[in-house]
């Protein structure tokens, strides 16, 4: 049986109350985001991640990010 993972990262996070996209806020050098992505690396062995984004935030920079934990990404 062949199992996704979805992380859902779409949203503005406005309750967040900050400028920026809470998945894209730093902590520790890393975005919440990549936080997220390395815990289920940790846990979840599969190799097919789909990444649920604003389409306004796909750039080179975020698909670097998305090739380390060698995620597909969907464009929302």
């Amino acid at each position: 049986m062949k199992s996704i993972l979805i992380i859902l990262a779409g949203g503005k996070g406005s309750r967040a109350s900050n400028v920026k996209n809470k998945q894209f806020i730093s902590i520790n050098g890393k975005t919440i985001l990549e936080h997220t992505l390395n815990k289920f690396k940790t846990i979840y062995s599969k190799k097919n991640i789909i990444i649920v984004l604003p389409s306004s935030k796909i750039n080179s920079k975020s698909t670097d990010i998305y090739n380390k934990y060698t995620c597909h990404r969907f464009i929302l």
